[in-house]
């Protein structure tokens, strides 16, 4: 039996996140990071925070805005994987 925590936890961190926006975000975050990440302003924090933010979604594979307005692209890409081709 799993606590609340634990099942909130499993609902939090879900792969909401397609494979080809996952790579995407990593490349676009490194990109971001590698630019103006080392900018000594708040332009460069702010470089520095989105890029980070980015990196992490495509890692983990879950955005929470996603969450929040309740789409799921990887969700999409599971059921067209599912589907048979016909020929």
């Amino acid at each position: 039996m799993q606590t609340s925590t634990e099942r909130a936890g499993q609902a939090c961190c879900q792969t909401n996140v397609s494979q080809m926006e996952r790579l995407a975000s990593v490349i676009a975050g490194g990109t971001i990071l590698m630019t103006m990440g080392g900018l000594r302003s708040l332009r460069g924090v702010a470089a520095t925070a989105i890029g980070s933010g980015l990196i992490w979604r495509g890692l983990t594979g879950h955005c929470g805005l996603y969450e929040q307005i309740g789409i799921d692209t990887a969700e999409m890409e599971r059921l067209a994987a599912a589907q048979p081709v016909e020929v």
